[in-house]
């Protein structure tokens, strides 16, 4: 009993200790963050950025973490880069921990943020993170802060607004504006009426004579004045409406006393009240042209709702417009082409916002164009017409000798779209399938064993013009240089050589090679030796060939009678004569091994020697055995002479037998001289002639 009491009282001192400690844990907690707590001390960052620390301490503005050496309130303790691995990766979270006023002005459900804080969410911008010889740590004072980002092109006309000389803030807050506020100016006041009046007020006679007893209170002031600078008396926008600066207000408006001072004589339609002034034949002809080439011609035109584009009053655009760019008043309509024109990809003009450079503001069709292509050529030369202003190199093509087809006929679009495509150049589709929209011909033939490099990768143009060339099929370059482009090893090993094939010297590659796909090694346009006995070619030969297969006694060349002409001949050069791939007696010995073996006996025929395999023999086919050019008895008595005394007394002054050298004689070597047979007769290896022979000497 006693000890049960001991241990439940031990237990319960434990618990004591063990609550004491989770309190204390939890009411240091409460006392600072967690994101500030942290076993390291700006002192020591100091001991390696101790110049940094000091250059920061010697500025008019100290960031107070700074200033304090809480330097892992912003950065990360560790990691490779210590001191840069900022908190929430440097965002406008981090600095929104210690300004949360700031957080609440720029929160996207408070009013419009300022872009500075919107795009990417960096208030280092505008403001250094550390000191900064600026107040606020600011990185540059007033205007220049502002006009880092924005252009000062704002305030460089000779009027400029009184109140910049109190600088940007005067009427813009630096962070946010509040609910109600006007987005696009980020303005201090609720309006932009409130904020003008805080300066120049109604009841002014002055002011109240210059509107002519109109009461503007109701009236946004930038309609007419621009608020920056301007280069017209009282700051009006650089283009005022001619009624409104002729005649004033009245030109359009009811008088200033009636019951609805701001509504313009014309109630019905506004375009009526337009039309007094700008001729309604000439607008009336657009929306005509309009509708005969388009179900849908240009609505606000064909609506009479002119102040969807145009401002009443004054512009410091051009024609009165409302946007900055004409893009951007097409926009709101035209949402479709706003992400078009926001892709990298997309037409130059459209991506500048220049939309009437192509198009007529009024009817919304294509500019008329003129000249030689606007004549007879119907929608599809206008087209071009209206492409050839821009792209001029192009509009010479028509005097090319070679025209593609489409732009012949001055259809652009045919290949090309006109505000994007995901294929270069503003191209349809990719090539080749671009091409194969017409050529599907030549799609087919294609689809072969063996294809031209380019055509595989689908580089029609690696080869081709586009639009006009000066060579057959717009071809790049004539049609040899054209693969001398790209088969440079090739002229190298060609050059000098004597004997060139003639199609290669008259630079016809086409006619021996396809020059897209083929069934054939190498892109031949046949079997290898049939495209050598075309009729274009070696026509002689193909006959030769077909009336030596019907003759028995004939001989025809095992490599020619196999159609295996590369077998000796190159097929472009060389240096030897025929085109032969090497020297008669290399070529011929690589074939006929066991005779190089008989070259090394004692005597051999001189032809041989000197490797004149063509002396006695024809490289292709003869009428005769073994492709003798002529007859054994014909081709031997070309060099030796029957009547010299010498060739009888060789004989014994016997007269040879037709045919019969090949009887004693080796026609290419001998052990002995004489060029004699292994096996000779004993009384004429003697010289008994006249032992068979009574005739002999």
């Amino acid at each position: 009993m006693t000890g049960s009491y001991y241990l439940r009282k031990r237990a319960i001192y434990l618990a004591g200790i063990l609550m004491l400690f989770l309190c204390s844990f939890l009411f240091s907690s409460c006392l600072k963050p967690p994101w500030k707590q942290s076993r390291f001390s700006g002192s020591r960052c100091s001991q390696c950025h101790k110049s940094k620390l000091q250059s920061y301490l010697q500025k008019a503005s100290v960031h107070k973490p700074v200033r304090d050496r809480d330097c892992h309130l912003c950065h990360e303790p560790h990691g490779y880069i210590g001191a840069l691995l900022v908190r929430d990766d440097g965002g406008a979270g981090l600095c929104y921990r210690c300004h949360p006023k700031i957080a609440a002005q720029t929160s996207p459900q408070q009013g419009f943020v300022h872009q500075a804080i919107q795009r990417g969410g960096k208030c280092t911008a505008c403001h250094d993170p550390h000191a900064s010889q600026g107040s606020r740590l600011l990185k540059q004072e007033g205007q220049k802060l502002c006009f880092s980002c924005h252009d000062q092109a704002l305030i460089s006309q000779p009027n400029q607004h009184k109140a910049l000389e109190k600088g940007c803030l005067v009427c813009h807050p630096p962070h946010a504006a509040a609910i109600g506020q006007q987005a696009a100016g980020l303005l201090t006041a609720s309006r932009e009426q409130e904020l003008c009046l805080r300066c120049h007020s109604l009841g002014k006679e002055k002011l109240a004579a210059a509107h002519q007893g109109y009461q503007m209170i109701d009236q946004r002031c930038s309609a007419c004045h621009n608020p920056h600078s301007s280069s017209q008396r009282f700051l009006l926008r650089r283009t005022v409406h001619k009624p409104l600066q002729d005649q004033g207000c009245l030109a359009c408006h009811l008088p200033a006393d009636s019951k609805e001072p701001f509504r313009v004589k014309k109630k019905e339609r506004i375009d009526e009240l337009c039309y007094q002034c700008h001729r309604r034949e000439q607008y009336n002809k657009y929306i005509k042209r309009s509708a005969q080439a388009s179900p849908q011609p240009h609505q606000p035109m064909r609506e009479g709702r002119c102040l969807i584009c145009h401002t009443p009053h004054a512009s410091d655009r051009n024609g009165l417009l409302l946007a900055q760019q004409a893009a951007v008043g097409c926009y709101p309509c035209h949402q479709r082409i706003l992400e078009e024109a926001s892709q990298d990809a997309a037409h130059s003009p459209l991506k500048k916002g220049e939309c009437t450079v192509c198009h007529d503001p009024h009817s919304g069709e294509l500019i008329p164009s003129q000249g030689e292509w606007s004549k007879g050529g119907g929608g599809q030369q206008a087209a071009a017409g209206l492409c050839f202003k821009c792209h001029e190199k192009e509009k010479s093509m028509a005097k090319q000798p070679a025209t593609h087809a489409p732009a012949r006929r001055g259809e652009c679009l045919a290949c090309h779209v006109a505000h994007l495509s995901q294929s270069s150049d503003l191209l349809r589709e990719p090539m080749p399938r671009l091409c194969y929209r017409c050529h599907q011909d030549a799609e087919k033939t294609f689809t072969k064993v063996h294809v031209h490099t380019p055509v595989r990768d689908g580089r029609c143009l690696g080869c081709h013009e586009a639009h006009a060339g000066k060579h057959e099929h717009l071809l790049l370059f004539p049609q040899q240089e054209l693969c001398w482009s790209c088969h440079l090893s090739l002229r190298h090993q060609l050059q000098g050589a004597s004997a060139l094939h003639a199609p290669l010297k008259a630079g016809e590659c086409r006619q021996c090679h396809a020059p897209h796909a083929s069934d054939y090694n190498n892109l031949l346009s046949g079997d290898d030796g049939r495209i050598c006995l075309t009729e274009r070619c070696h026509q002689p030969l193909a006959k030769a060939l077909e009336a030596e297969q019907h003759q028995a006694a004939s001989s025809v060349h095992g490599p020619f009678k196999e159609l295996q002409c590369l077998r000796c001949h190159s097929p472009h050069g060389s240096g030897i004569s025929h085109q032969l791939l090497s020297q008669a007696k290399t070529l011929c010995l690589s074939c006929h091994q066991e005779h190089e073996k008989k070259l090394k006996l004692d005597t051999a025929h001189p032809p041989d020697r000197k490797g004149e395999c063509l002396t006695c023999h024809l490289g292709h086919r003869s009428p005769y055995p073994a492709l003798l050019a002529k007859g054994v008895d014909s081709v031997c008595l070309e060099c030796h002479q029957q009547t010299e005394q010498s060739f009888r007394v060789a004989h014994g002054g016997l007269e040879t037998q037709k045919g019969g050298c090949l009887t004693c004689h080796d026609p290419h070597s001998s052990q002995g001289k004489g060029l004699f047979r292994k096996v000779i007769h004993e009384p004429f290896k003697t010289k008994k002639c006249h032992v068979c022979h009574q005739s002999a000497k």
